[in-house]
């Protein structure tokens, strides 16, 4: 079928001429002017400055049997994008040879949302070269494979059958391969031989995901060099999950240096961390009783409540409470919730309402009275008992902090 399409030009022509001579005059005109155009030499500037890049991405290949390959096709990465990761077409198509993402998944190259390898060169030619050789041996035609590797499959058999009947679909399939013919011919006749990349480069690892913004703050390498490097990877976060990262050769020492220096404080947090954590698991378990003798119960705070009273109600120590809910002080407050544990056998008995200390006698402006600190007091609770008192006086009048103890004598004062 491939064969015959050279043969359309004639046969497109004379339908357009029973039908319309003036159109089909006017069509040939257009189609000398694509072809004329196609030999600018403007457009033979682009397909060398687009062969020097291939030139120079070729040095770079560590495996001269993809070199190779990429010396074999080339001229289709350059008819696909230039020669670039940056264009991308409405199927959604990208990287040097703007695979479909079914044949790029289909030959193994990876695309999530950390990396496209499509934008990687040494795979994405891999991959691209399996699927030109499997296109010749589908159609047994260079040039047919060629084109469907442009076009796809089904755009090529569209425009064989529309383009029987239809000019203008004729045209369209008949410049492309003109087009890619002529793409070939100038990448075969080229005198641009393999060159050196501008700089040496070398491909690195680490243990972690390292942002390219990290590694220009430690290397000073731009995010932009690093980016034309490793186009790959798509936010700009190297993550040797997926592969090694290539940098210039010069800034080796300092992103080894840097990465083993993040690596070791990674490792002695990491270490740290380990060591706390056991270290408050062995607490814990040191201070939980045997959950076959005791259960643990959730309290939440009352207003009013204080750790004295609770540790009564549930009979267990201060101390405890304390410890189970890894507390720094007694203070508590209205709504916390406080784990407790007590015997397994041991119900729970919460007092409906506990009845209020009766409130002393006012005093007389400068008069003082003593109390006597009681089981579960604290000085807000006492502060609470007397007129116009408040804690902070009698830390004052006693010259205490907020720490008190029961059978403590406190002296309570009538402010002025």
């Amino acid at each position: 079928m491939w064969t015959q399409i050279k043969y359309l030009t004639v046969l497109a022509v004379a339908i357009g001429c029973v039908g319309n001579p003036i159109h089909a005059q006017t069509s040939v005109q257009k189609y000398e002017q694509v072809s004329l155009s196609d030999h600018s030499s403007s457009f033979e500037a682009e397909i060398h400055q687009s062969i020097l890049a291939l030139r120079k991405a070729e040095a770079c290949l560590e495996d001269s049997t993809t070199a190779n390959q990429l010396e074999e096709i080339g001229y289709l990465a350059i008819a696909q994008s230039g020669f670039t990761t940056s264009k991308e077409d409405i199927h959604q198509r990208t990287g040097y040879w703007m695979l479909p993402y079914p044949v790029a998944i289909k030959y193994g190259l990876r695309i999530n949302s950390i990396i496209d390898e499509r934008k990687n060169l040494a795979k994405s030619t891999k991959a691209a070269y399996q699927y030109w050789q499997e296109l010749n041996r589908i159609y047994e035609n260079e040039g047919k494979a060629d084109l469907v590797f442009i076009e796809s499959a089904i755009a090529v058999a569209k425009y064989e059958i529309d383009s029987i009947n239809n000019w203008e679909s004729f045209e369209s399939i008949n410049s492309s391969n003109q087009k890619l013919i002529q793409i070939k011919k100038i990448y075969q006749e080229s005198s641009i031989k393999p060159i050196g990349p501008e700089a040496p480069t070398v491909w690195l690892t680490s243990s972690k995901p390292v942002s390219f913004k990290a590694i220009h703050h430690f290397t000073q390498i731009s995010t932009a060099e690093l980016s034309s490097l490793n186009p790959q990877w798509i936010n700009n976060e190297y993550n040797p999950e997926f592969g090694n990262l290539r940098l210039p050769l010069k800034y080796k020492k300092n992103f080894t240096t840097q990465v083993a220096e993040m690596e070791q404080k990674t490792r002695d947090e990491e270490v740290m961390m380990v060591a706390a954590n056991e270290k408050r698991i062995k607490q814990l378990k040191g201070n939980i009783p045997d959950l076959k003798t005791h259960k643990p119960i959730r309290y939440k705070v009352k207003a009013g409540d204080n750790l004295g009273r609770i540790a009564q109600r549930h009979h267990v120590k201060i101390s405890s409470i304390r410890a189970w809910n890894e507390l720094k002080s007694d203070r508590i407050y209205a709504g916390q919730k406080l784990t407790i544990y007590v015997p397994a056998n041991q119900k729970i008995t919460i007092a409906k309402k506990t009845p209020k200390k009766q409130k002393k006698p006012k005093l007389k402006a400068g008069e003082f009275e003593e109390y006597t600190v009681q089981t579960g007091d604290t000085l807000w609770a006492i502060s609470q008992l007397f007129e116009n008192v408040n804690a902070d006086m009698i830390m004052e009048d006693n010259g205490i902090d907020e720490h008190i103890a029961p059978g403590q004598v406190l002296k309570i004062r009538k402010p002025e």
